[in-house]
């Protein structure tokens, strides 16, 4: 039996390996400073995605002979990467913005005239003086892009007031623990019926082309319009650009007004949308964790896994209201491989450093499995609610 005193030995022991795991880490972090300093005066690009592949790699192979877990090492030493990669890029992103060369690039879903498109170019004119834009196929490549740093921030649709919430993009969200949300921006959305320039009436249309969220929030209109079919697109580019190379004269897209102008397209008919104040709420991700710099109008955005479903996620409620704080948004989805139990994605207005939502973040912590913060970020102005609870 192990007397009282050796367990307090051993206590000791474990500390002082802790506070030198501490300081390795502090000289690793110095040292990432300076290799990042290196990189920028060598122009040289920050991430090294099959160099850190390789250093994992090797760490969990020594660590598997010390009987170490390879899940163990992996989660440490990719929490440690991230945190060198997250302090180099700032350094970056300081230099490039003292030098006046920073210049973003921005992707989006689907080519020009999308209002994803038009979300991009309304965000980054706000946020910086130059910038590029990238179109993409769907949204997992738009993701693919973030992560392997091919674009520096991903414009992604996240809800409509008409529709709802876009559950694919909420579930890429959660299935990469590396992206976080860095702003936000709504978009009103007119949505309009567009044809080839010759087409006089919405009564000679027998097909629609859009993308699914579109003919969701449209659906009323769509229904007037006898024997018409629809056909998904993978997005509202796409569907205006097989309606411009057509020479069908019995099809239409539903777009907007700037796809019309760029794919040489009519307006048949606008606003044709079930709600007239349609409004499609976008977020900004980055792969580095920005916090807003400054603590008023403030938005915190978290994934959070209850151990309950309902009595939890009432009594994380109830903290959030005794602290003062404001729920923006509760958004529920499925955990893979679980029957029942939910993740729920909830907004709350507050910056993440203020007192009461940190008394908050440690009063949950009984109440759930998992919490992970998703950004702190400035609460766009032109669109506000909140939750009553």
């Amino acid at each position: 039996m192990i007397s009282d005193n050796s367990l307090i030995f051993l206590r000791k022991k474990i500390n002082k390996i802790d506070e030198e795991i501490l300081l390795l880490l502090c000289e690793r972090r110095k040292i990432a400073v300076k290799v990042a300093k290196i990189k920028i005066d060598q122009n040289k690009p920050i991430r090294d995605i099959i160099r850190e592949k390789e250093l994992i790699n090797k760490l969990i192979k020594i660590g598997i002979k010390k009987d170490l877990e390879s899940n163990y090492i992996y989660k440490i030493f990719k929490n440690i990467i991230k945190n060198s990669v997250n302090i180099q890029n700032n350094l970056l992103e300081k230099h490039n913005i003292k030098n006046k060369i920073y210049e973003p690039t921005l992707g989006f879903l689907g080519p020009k005239g999308s209002y994803s498109n038009l979300a991009t170019i309304e965000y980054a004119s706000k946020n910086f003086n130059k910038f590029s834009i990238k179109g993409l196929k769907n949204f997992q490549e738009v993701i693919n892009n973030i992560c392997d740093n091919k674009i520096n921030y991903a414009v992604l649709p996240l809800e409509n007031n008409n529709s709802g919430a876009i559950n694919e993009v909420y579930d890429l969200i959660e299935k990469n623990d590396n992206l976080y949300i860095v702003g936000e921006i709504y978009i009103l959305i007119d949505h309009c019926l567009l044809t080839k320039k010759n087409v006089k009436s919405i009564n000679d249309i027998k097909k629609i082309y859009s993308h699914p969220q579109p003919v969701q929030q449209c659906s009323k209109f769509i229904d007037q319009i006898k024997n018409c079919d629809v056909q998904y697109t993978s997005s509202t580019s796409s569907a205006m650009q097989i309606i411009s190379n057509t020479n069908l004269n019995n099809v239409a897209a539903i777009g907007s007004k700037l796809g019309s102008n760029s794919y040489r397209l009519k307006v048949l008919k606008d606003d044709i949308s079930n709600k007239k104040n349609n409004i499609t709420h976008f977020i900004i991700l980055s792969n580095e964790y920005k916090k807003n710099l400054e603590l008023k109008k403030s938005k915190t955005s978290f994934i959070i896994e209850v151990k309950n479903n309902i009595t939890d996620l009432i009594e994380i409620l109830l903290i959030i209201k005794e602290n003062n704080l404001k729920v923006t948004k509760i958004e529920s989805r499925p955990i893979s491989g679980s029957l029942w139990n939910k993740i729920f994605y909830i907004d709350i207005q507050s910056h993440c450093d203020s007192q009461n939502m940190q008394k908050v973040i440690k009063k949950i912590n009984i109440f759930t499995n998992r919490i992970r913060m998703l950004g702190c970020y400035p609460i766009c102005n032109s669109f506000d609610r909140t939750l009553n609870i």
